[in-house]
């Protein structure tokens, strides 16, 4: 049986983009290149800054780490939220390029260029070591990015999933040599259009897969009759040889 699949257009897309562009996206990128500028000694030192160990070095490490987190991300989606709206073509590249393209890096640059290596220095100074601050800042700023999705009205199991994410982006972050955003900012993309957009698409492809694969088993079923409910077949032609013995 046919059956609508709800789209979602560029144009609602658009809707919710430029104004989250203008009130949230930006103000991500001002706050650590203004603090930067002034206090930290330049861009740099918010991770706006080339890998150092090169691009396709960066873009392995990106795809390496974010196509899994992509797979766990659309598995959390189906668990979560399975219901899901099939995204135009127009509307999957509008939704793929604010993803990846433009909230990544900017989440990125706030929470782990700026506010993840600022709070690192801070535990230091109190005196614990480095190791412990590191690994307490990763903590802490993932938990604060996690609850921060909550002002999106998210679900607080995708809440929890955000805050495990934001371990993988702030390890990545301040264990790779940089400081550079651009690995942590690709795995954050992969994840986040995991969840969302490629999660629709995902979540109709499997959904598709199954619909074949039920009527595939309906085309062959196979229907198991009483031997009792039948009657009894023709009789043997003479001479017809040698005929197969049944259980009596």
């Amino acid at each position: 049986m046919a059956t609508t699949v709800p789209r979602s257009t560029m144009r609602e897309s658009w809707g919710w983009v430029w104004p989250d562009v203008l009130l949230r996206v930006l103000p991500f990128w001002l706050v650590p290149l203004a603090m930067a500028h002034w206090f930290l000694g330049g861009p740099r030192a918010v991770g706006v800054a080339p890998p150092p160990y090169g691009w396709g070095i960066a873009l392995l490490i990106g795809l390496a780490v974010g196509i899994p987190m992509l797979g766990l991300a659309i598995a959390w989606r189906r668990v979560i939220a399975p219901r899901y709206r099939l995204p135009t073509t127009a509307d999957q590249t509008l939704q793929t390029i604010f993803y990846l393209v433009i909230n990544a890096p900017a989440e990125e640059v706030f929470w782990r260029g700026l506010l993840q290596t600022q709070l690192i220095r801070a535990i230091a100074l109190t005196g614990w070591g480095r190791g412990w601050s590191i690994a307490l800042g990763i903590v802490v700023i993932a938990v604060l990015f996690g609850a921060y999705h909550r002002l999106g009205n998210y679900p607080w199991r995708f809440n929890i999933a955000a805050m495990g994410a934001g371990l993988v982006f702030g390890a990545l972050y301040a264990l790779l040599p940089g400081p550079s955003i651009i690995v942590a900012s690709i795995v954050h993309g992969l994840t986040t259009a995991g969840f969302l957009s490629w999660g629709d698409v995902a979540l109709h492809w499997m959904r598709i897969r199954r619909l074949a694969s039920a009527s595939r088993q309906s085309d062959y079923a196979v229907v198991r009759v009483d031997p009792g409910q039948l009657g009894p077949g023709p009789a043997p032609a003479p001479n017809s040889g040698p005929q197969m013995e049944t259980e009596s």
